[in-house]
């Protein structure tokens, strides 16, 4: 019952690389039956100053492309849902045969926009598993699974990301 809540954080398990908490699920109950609260789009939501943006147009949508470059093939595709959470993949197949899969899922916030261009937020983790050709091994596969963020800007055309995500074109 009641119109807010307080998490207090009284324990956690330490990650063997990273510091931070993660907190992956959290469910409310209404007795024995597991619900979603009723969110409203709040002013500091940003829902409202995303419609006259290029993202309101994007929101729910698999926006993807294909890049051929002279030793790299990249395919990627990129889904902002509107719940705020989003999902990325990303595949390079190398010309001397390597390639590289990334699955990145997370989050995305709505930081500034106008009719123009937006920008927003990304944050979560990605998994990355390469497979290559190394001396004497033959062919070596490798994972590792990392968190990350970036801030994306969204003009219509392309979805550009600021330090990890390649350019994405809008078909």
């Amino acid at each position: 019952e009641g119109q807010s809540f307080q998490l207090t954080i009284e324990s956690a398990f330490p990650g063997k690389k990273y510091k931070d908490l993660a907190i992956s699920e959290l469910v409310f109950f209404n007795g024995d039956e597991a619900f979603v609260p009723a969110v409203g789009a709040s002013e500091n939501s940003g829902a409202a100053k995303m419609v006259n943006t290029p993202l309101n147009a994007l929101l729910d949508r698999r926006i993807a492309n294909q890049i051929d470059m002279p030793d790299v093939k990249v395919e990627q595709s990129l889904i902002l849902r509107s719940d705020g959470t989003f999902v990325l993949y990303r595949t390079e197949k190398w010309i001397d045969g390597a390639d590289s899969k990334q699955l990145a899922d997370g989050n995305w916030e709505f930081l500034t926009g106008d009719a123009n261009k937006a920008q927003v937020k990304i944050f979560g983790k990605m998994t990355d598993q390469s497979r290559y050709e190394e001396y004497y091994k033959g062919t070596v596969s490798d994972a590792f699974t990392r968190i990350f963020k970036d801030v994306l800007t969204l003009d219509g055309k392309t979805i550009k990301g600021k330090d990890f995500m390649q350019p994405i074109y809008i078909r």
